[in-house]
């Protein structure tokens, strides 16, 4: 963006958008360690740091901020930097803090008394609770990509516990439909479209919590590389907890109902869909239970 001129057609401020300051004789921008030309949107001469082919959008070396400049800032010529957009949002943070419910309420997928208990422990603790219910994908989708956002603007999220039925790839929201439904791809078993996890915004969250049946199923992971826990956890900035195995709640008899509550979750007596899944992966081992992904990766195991 050029900035203003007087008369004489010198410029009046002499930073524009971009922060650098202008060269009137050359009209090129002085970036530190370049110039930057804003006819083109370019450098003019190549950047210092190179870029590398496992990233090949830094492969360019004359671009101004890997062409994303809604998002980015380059402040001196050589790699850019979280700019526009995370300023906007620092500026609209308030000190609230908030932890997020969502349940499903269908038939057969009916998770409102689970997501009642855990409401009541995180209030023992102090902490403000939104319950978001789920009908359907939109829900969902609709729900997490408002969290956060308060009358008095944009709060913490500290913990996030998501209650619905779900497979290795896919979150469930109504029993037996393909289509309510959301996959690592955006396409079901079926290979029909459904939601995904393109549909959802990156969050700022300390603890996600999952309670959907293999939801962190281990032999998926390791043989085609992540499942929907640790596709998750590449959208959310803290740690994303979720079972290899099938999940149950309240009391069994290695787990007192005194110490644990009604509707703690556990694993399952019965795993018949982790055998299934075991089965078609060749996987021959017990499940492991409540698991903890970071960053795409699996980061160990929780001690239940």
């Amino acid at each position: 963006m050029r900035t203003a001129k007087d008369i004489f057609k010198d410029s009046l401020q002499s930073f524009g958008f971009t922060g650098y300051q202008m060269d009137s004789v050359g009209a090129l921008y002085f970036a530190q360690a370049r110039r930057y030309d804003a006819g083109v949107g370019r450098f003019i001469s190549e950047d210092f740091i190179k870029g590398h082919i496992a990233a090949p959008y830094t492969m360019n070396h004359y671009n101004y901020c890997w062409n994303r400049p809604l998002d980015l800032v380059d402040l001196n010529g050589m790699e850019p930097t979280a700019g526009v957009i995370k300023a906007l949002m620092d500026m609209l943070k308030c000190d609230e803090t908030v932890s997020y419910i969502f349940y499903t309420t269908g038939e057969n997928s009916d998770f409102t008394d689970q997501a009642n208990w855990k409401k009541e422990q995180l209030e023992s603790e102090g902490k403000n609770v939104v319950m978001i219910p789920i009908a359907n994908a939109n829900d969902f989708v609709d729900g997490w990509n408002h969290m956060g956002m308060t009358p008095d603007g944009i709060a913490n999220i500290e913990d996030v516990e998501i209650y619905t039925h779900s497979n290795e790839t896919t979150f469930i929201f109504i029993d037996n439909t393909e289509t309510e439904a959301l996959s690592i791809s955006g396409k079901n078993k079926s290979g029909k479209a459904i939601k995904g996890i393109s549909d959802l915004s990156y969050k700022e969250i300390e603890n996600l919590n999952i309670y959907g049946c293999n939801s962190g199923n281990l032999s998926t992971y390791f043989i085609a590389g992540s499942n929907i826990a640790s596709e998750l956890s590449k959208i959310v900035s803290g740690d994303v907890y979720a079972y290899d195995g099938n999940v149950a709640f309240g009391p069994t008899w290695t787990r007192p109902f005194s110490k644990y509550g009604e509707y703690e979750d556990r694993l399952s007596n019965i795993q018949k869909s982790y055998i299934k899944i075991s089965v078609e992966n060749r996987w021959f081992f017990e499940p492991m239970g409540k698991l903890r992904y970071k960053e795409g990766k699996l980061d160990g195991k929780c001690d239940e």
